[in-house]
């Protein structure tokens, strides 16, 4: 019995210290900003072909996938917004009957 009362007493204690040690995280990231702020990256040029239009734009977390429309067909741009590059380019080719 003395030895399943000292193993309650030690569990409790850990609680005790779990529980100490969760609101000391939320407070130290309460006062650091936990968010990181994002730079931004200034102005981005992406080439496109000549009478091209943006139809749409997703974001997805850092990415941006831009739908552009053009007279060589349509095309998908997919920039990198954290780092302010153009990651890849998805182009429709038909195919030949």
């Amino acid at each position: 019995m003395r030895l399943l009362k000292g193993a309650v007493y030690i569990m409790g204690g850990l609680i005790v210290l779990g529980a100490i040690a969760l609101v000391a995280a939320v407070v130290l990231k309460s006062e650091h900003g936990g968010a990181q702020r994002a730079e931004g990256f200034g102005t981005l040029d992406v080439a496109a072909p000549a009478g091209a239009m943006i139809t749409a734009s997703h974001l997805d977390g850092d990415h941006l996938a831009i739908d552009i429309a053009s007279p060589k067909g349509p095309e998908v741009v997919i920039v990198d917004i954290r780092k302010g590059r153009v990651i890849g380019r998805v182009r429709l080719k038909t195919a030949a009957p």
